[in-house]
């Protein structure tokens, strides 16, 4: 089997940093879902994030892909084929149930899951922002059942940018994409136990759409 634990995925001729976390308990029989967290500009604490999915990985079966901004303060909409690279190393390392590809973000991190989800439908399931709207620029085209995204979106009760975010998910629906509305109480978009429980059986249920 390949490694376990938390594993550093390097593309030599990049400069972003990423890291995974595949549970101990894998083996290769069995598929995995497989989460990449985008972070929000500024400092950002990977194993923070992996200590708060380290119990869900194990429970549900999934790896968590951690990768990092080449310039820690902005994402450039640039890096969404260098994401889409270390997905593939991933893929081609480790048994991932395709259907249940998701990419997570927060803030600008969400952005550029927006970009990422959009560019590459063949290979991303699900897409979950959290407290950003999508970009003007993201090419969106009407949902295709046989490259399906469903999106689950995340907005604090109090961001600012609430009427942008919802701008933008009717323009979502008009266009048939699956598509559940979160609000929570955190504004920096942390899930209590009960909003992370719901998300995990969101993506658990990717596989059956």
């Amino acid at each position: 089997n390949p490694a376990t634990g938390k594993v550093e995925i390097k593309l030599p001729e990049e400069q972003n940093e990423c890291t995974a976390y595949v549970p101990d308990s894998y083996h290769s029989d069995v598929a995995h879902g497989l989460v990449v967290w985008l972070h929000a500009p500024g400092a950002y604490n990977v194993d923070q994030q992996i200590m708060a999915w380290k119990s869900a990985c194990e429970s549900q079966q999934l790896i968590l892909l951690a990768p990092s901004a080449a310039d820690p303060d902005r994402w450039d909409p640039s890096e969404v084929d260098v994401l889409r690279t270390m997905i593939e190393e991933v893929l081609a390392s480790y048994n991932i149930d395709r259907s249940r590809v998701v990419v997570m973000g927060h803030q600008a991190g969400a952005s550029i899951a927006y970009l990422l989800a959009f560019a590459h439908r063949d290979l991303v399931r699900g897409l979950v922002p959290t407290d950003a709207a999508m970009p003007r620029v993201t090419a969106v085209k009407p949902n295709d059942p046989v490259e399906r995204l469903s999106i689950y979106s995340i907005t604090p009760r109090d961001s600012r940018l609430k009427p942008a975010i919802e701008a933008r998910l009717k323009q979502l629906e008009q266009m048939k994409y699956p598509l559940q509305r979160v609000e929570i109480a955190s504004p920096q978009g942390r899930l209590n136990a009960d909003e992370r429980g719901r998300l995990l059986r969101w993506i658990d249920s990717l596989d059956m759409l």
